[in-house]
Order: structure tokens, then C-alpha cells, then sequence
């Protein structure tokens, strides 16, 4: 009989998966769309998002098992989503010429960010406190 794979081999492929979508959103955003950030641009990326919540509901059982392994993928999503608008900006605005952050990029580099801080703060109190084993529900 066939073994499935260990959490942390998901975890690992979730990463690899979660980045790969990343870059491909940014580079689609970056030549396709002029790095304008609209509504469809913007489902495109929820659709990435809905992904982590996804896994994060699916194996949360199972990820809250491994000592701060839920911890470790909400940060590791945290830093890829937030520092790749940040590289994008950073890059469309040093390389496009008439390149212009709207309302819509101040939401992907700063309210995103602070609000997701927020939480990911208060998961990483909460994990600390019980010693890496996550018990909050949703």
C-alpha cells in the first residue's frame, strides 16, 4: 500500500506551488497587463490567495500536529505575497516610464501588509504561548 506524504512534504510542496503562482501572477501583471492593477487583476490574485486558505483549511489538523509549522506557512505566504508587490512596484517604477502607484497598489503594498501584520502577529503570540501547537479555530 501506497504511503501518502508526510505534512511537512505537503507543506513543502504548497511553498514551491505558492511561489510559482506568485512569480507567474507578477510577471502576467507585468507584461500583459503594464502593471496596472484593476478588477480582473485583482480576482487573479484572489484566486492565489483562496489557494492558501484552502490548503490552511484542509490540513489544518495535520499542520497544527507539527510544532509551528502553521506559523511558519503563514509567515513564509506573508513575506512572499507582500515582498513581491513591493519588488514589483519597486521595479515598474525604476524601469516604466509614467509608471504610477494607484489607490489599487497602495492596498497590494501598504493596508495589505499592515492588516495581514496584524494577524499574523497575534497567530504568532498565540503559537509562541502554546509552545508551537496552534489552537486557534476558525
Amino acid at each position: 500500500m501506497k504511503k501518502s506524504p508526510s505534512i511537512v512534504k505537503k507543506a513543502k510542496i504548497y511553498t514551491l506551488a505558492f511561489s510559482f503562482a506568485i512569480v507567474t501572477y507578477h510577471l502576467w501583471l507585468y507584461f500583459a497587463c503594464n502593471s496596472q492593477l484593476g478588477t480582473v487583476q485583482e480576482l487573479a490574485f484572489a484566486v492565489i490567495a483562496l489557494s492558501y486558505a484552502i490548503f490552511i483549511k484542509k490540513f489544518r489538523k495535520q499542520l497544527a500536529k507539527v510544532p509551528y509549522l502553521l506559523l511558519a506557512i503563514n509567515v513564509f505566504t506573508y513575506f512572499i505575497t507582500n515582498v513581491s508587490f513591493w519588488i514589483h512596484a519597486f521595479v515598474a517604477s525604476s524601469v516604466k516610464s509614467g509608471f504610477v502607484l494607484t489607490a489599487n497598489w497602495y492596498g497590494a503594498i501598504i493596508s495589505m501588509p499592515l492588516i495581514w501584520g496584524v494577524g499574523l502577529a497575534i497567530h504568532a503570540i498565540e503559537s509562541v504561548s502554546n509552545k508551537g501547537y496552534d489552537s486557534i479555530e476558525f
